[in-house]
């Protein structure tokens, strides 16, 4: 039969790293030892119940280890390992023989057994001639441990002290327990561990029942441990059954099933605390084996056993104390909490502070270094910095003075623009003749085109500012693309081009995006395409493919011009770049189309890219991932639902310095049955309230005036400057001004609502009458705009 037997000699120290510094305990003495004593060497036998590479045994080893380093006699100590295959006799036997022919020449002055099988081992140690008459000590729990040899010591009191406190702990910690699971192990383990819980038990202190799990399986163990009641405890015992555990130690079979447990869990050894147990006091392989050797010393010197000697240690898990709200008891030194709250600097104090101290002193040396080898460099670098600084300051002002030029040219443009809508939309209520209502058309087709313009314009710096938020809208993707088509039939009417739309593979879902930015890629494109096709049939198509829970939009505009070099292909996405012969007439334009649909592209997180062989022609195509909306927006123009009587008796003061948008507005308004009251700027305004009488119903404030603009004319008004009693008058803001900046500058001066120029008339009576009847609201209910 197999059997396993590993020799360590222990004169050698330090064979591994504790699992956690230990503080020194305090020694034994051996008093008045014999001078010949110390010159006769102590032979001692120990064998351990595992494999010696196991922690536990390594930590028992170095405690045997210190035992005698500390003492003053030479002491050999021969360890062997029980870790049999087998737990039979037989097995026992043959390595009891082995243990006869090893040591034939070796007085042995004690044995020590620390293994699970001592039983069975001293009953046949009993029949050894060799080790009949020498002393025996059984670190052994069960009170089955023969006493027919009169030199056997069991030391049953130290582990029932280290049994007897760590059950009173566990339940002193929960007091409410019900149910005391154990689980079945080496009958040598489990039999004082459950004797413990009896006594508790009769003792009548706690009322609880004791349960014994059967495991066959670490699966097994999961099912039955998960379903603990909320009032148990949990008593983990090593699992040693090779069937049960042929691939996993007991510490590997512990962790396995410990996040399946809802009840806390305990046991009685070291080697398991961080792992999931909660702890108490704990066998110490360390202080045991330490204090084992100790007690055999002094046996063999004085014939007494010291009974204060420590088997175990306190110790706790700070994870398990915080998960059961367990207060951790003062006496636990800060070694001996495992899984803690901890710093390097409250642990190691001296060494931190040692380490602390080298680290100033090489850091003072090396900046003493730094300053003499760079000096010159520093200046240098200075230098860069201040004029890297000039750079940036330079650069925000250039930056500064380009968005309040842009802003401005965008208000000094929509303003004259507002002029031409207000001019062309009076004239469509009148009577006209065909060719006037072409001549109309004409008109609004170019003023659209000129506003297209300046909102590129305005949408590229907003871009570059990132300003630009999308917006998220339910739309029709066939919709969208047939209303992109109506718009290349328009621009190519006069033209020998032909439009293609090609969208019979595009499923029409809803998708959810910004409607708005989508057409203006797409008709930007469109218009290049135009542009740059003298005849032809250019084509516009679009597909839609399931990506990611997402659908993907490919869309592509083809013509069949004269293509474009690949040099200028590689400069035509950046912004105010134009092909070299586009300076004619018929292909004038900004050179910020491609570069505003690429940003654009680019704020949606999609990707586009053009081919162009010339003399042939070009293709862009573009594609965005957009998820599903649930329903689409309604395209069709809302009603004005407005009470018009209430209008038309409203008193209505309108602030307006430009002329031509005095008499445009008041004569769109005028149309509507609706007089006004006009200002030239908001001192007028402001002194107009205060020294009238009549009360006005709403504000129509222009921004942009001499002496006194609209904002602070707005402000004047809400602090009373115009009277307590207008104070509170709606304002609606008309403004050329059309970036969220303003509005939100607008709102923040007092006004209420912001119509943008080129002002709609219907738009602009909504607002109107979504004041008044909001004004006349809050008056009625006592209270204040």
């Amino acid at each position: 039969m197999k059997y396993w037997i590993v020799v360590v000699l222990i004169l050698v120290s330090g064979l591994m790293t504790p699992r956690v510094t230990r503080a020194t305990e305090p020694m034994d003495p051996i008093q008045q030892i014999d001078q010949t004593e110390l010159i006769k060497p102590i032979n001692l036998l120990i064998t351990l119940p595992f494999n010696p590479i196991l922690p536990w045994s390594q930590e028992f080893i170095k405690g045997i280890s210190n035992a005698v380093a500390s003492d003053q006699r030479k002491v050999n100590v021969f360890v062997e390992s029980m870790f049999l295959d087998s737990n039979s006799s037989a097995s026992i036997t043959n390595f009891v023989e082995a243990l006869e022919t090893k040591y034939q020449d070796t007085r042995i002055d004690a044995l020590v057994a620390a293994s699970v099988q001592a039983e069975i081992l001293f009953e046949i140690l009993y029949e050894s001639e060799k080790f009949r008459t020498v002393d025996k000590y059984s670190i052994n729990h069960s009170s089955e441990v023969s006493s027919m040899d009169n030199r056997l010591v069991k030391l049953d009191p130290f582990m029932t002290k280290v049994l007897t406190t760590q059950t009173n702990y566990i339940f002193a910690t929960f007091p409410n327990t019900k149910h005391v699971f154990i689980n079945r192990s080496a009958k040598n383990l489990q039999s004082p561990r459950e004797e413990a819980f009896r006594k508790l038990q009769q003792a009548g202190i706690y009322d609880f029942t004791i349960h014994i799990l059967d495991f066959v399986s670490v699966a097994d163990a999961r099912s039955q441990i998960s379903r603990l009641p909320d009032d148990s405890i949990f008593i983990y015992l090593p699992q040693f059954t090779h069937e049960l555990n042929k691939n996993i130690t007991p510490k590997g079979f512990l962790q396995a099933i410990v996040p399946y447990s809802n009840a806390p869990i305990f046991s009685y050894w070291i080697t398991f605390i961080g792992d999931g147990v909660v702890g108490g006091y704990l066998l110490d392989p360390l202080v045991q084996g330490k204090s084992i050797i100790q007690i055999v010393l002094g046996k063999l010197s004085t014939d007494n056993i010291n009974q204060t000697l420590p088997f175990a240690s306190w110790m706790i898990d700070q994870q398990q104390a915080d998960k059961y709200n367990i207060a951790i008891p003062e006496n636990i030194q800060p070694q001996y909490i495992f899984n803690r709250d901890t710093n390097i600097l409250s642990d190691y104090p001296l060494e931190s502070g040692g380490l602390l101290a080298v680290l100033a002193m090489l850091g003072i040396g090396l900046f003493w270094v730094r300053q003499i080898k760079l000096g010159g460099a520093i200046r240098v670098a200075e230098q860069s910095k201040r004029q890297a600084l000039r750079s940036a300051i330079k650069a925000t002002r250039s930056s500064e003075a380009k968005s309040k030029f842009l802003a401005n040219i965008s208000h000094e443009i929509r303003t004259p623009i507002n002029g031409m809508f207000g001019v062309l939309n009076i004239l469509s209520k009148t009577t006209l003749n065909k060719e006037q209502i072409n001549l109309l058309q004409m008109g609004r087709f170019c003023t659209e085109t000129l506003l297209r313009t300046v909102n590129d314009v305005l949408d590229f710096s907003k871009l570059e500012s990132r300003q630009l938020q999308l917006k998220e809208i339910g739309f029709s993707p066939v919709q969208l693309l047939k209303e992109s088509y109506a718009y290349g039939l328009l621009i190519s009417d006069e033209q020998p081009i032909t439009i293609e739309l090609q969208i019979d593979k595009l499923i029409d879902v809803p998708l959810l995006g910004d409607q708005t930015r989508l057409r203006q890629i797409i008709d930007n494109l469109i218009s290049n395409a135009v542009k740059f096709t003298d005849h032809g049939n250019i084509i516009i198509g679009a597909t839609i493919t399931p990506e990611d829970n997402c659908y993907k939009l490919t869309c592509w505009v083809k013509d069949p011009g004269e293509g474009i070099s690949e040099a200028d292909l590689k400069r035509l996405f950046q912004p105010f770049v134009q092909i070299e012969d586009s300076y004619t007439k018929t292909r004038s334009g900004t050179g910020l189309g491609l570069a505003l649909c690429k940003e654009l592209i680019a704020l949606m997180q999609g990707d586009i890219h053009m081919e162009s062989t010339e003399g042939v022609g070009t293709e862009v195509v573009f594609s965005v991932t957009l998820p599903l909306a649930e329903v689409i927006a309604s395209e069709e123009p809302e009603t004005l639902q407005i009470d018009l009587p209430l209008l038309q008796h409203a008193n209505i003061l309108f602030v307006e310095d430009n002329p031509i948008n005095q008499e445009i507005t008041i004569v769109q308004l005028q149309h509507y049955g609706i007089t006004m009251t006009v200002m030239n700027n908001g001192k007028e305004c402001v002194d107009h309230l205060l020294t009238n009488d009549l009360q006005y119903d709403v504000i129509l404030m222009d921004i942009q005036m001499p002496i006194m603009n609209g904002y602070e004319a707005s402000q004047a008004i809400r602090r009373g400057e115009a009277g307590t009693n207008n104070a509170n008058i709606p304002i609606i803001a008309l403004t050329a001004h059309v970036s969220l900046e303003e509005q939100q500058k607008a709102l923040q001066a007092g006004m209420n609502k912001h119509i943008n120029k080129p002002i709609v008339p219907e738009l602009l009576l909504k607002a109107i009458y979504d004041c008044i009847q909001t004004h006349d609201d809050v008056k009625h209910g006592g209270d204040t705009i």
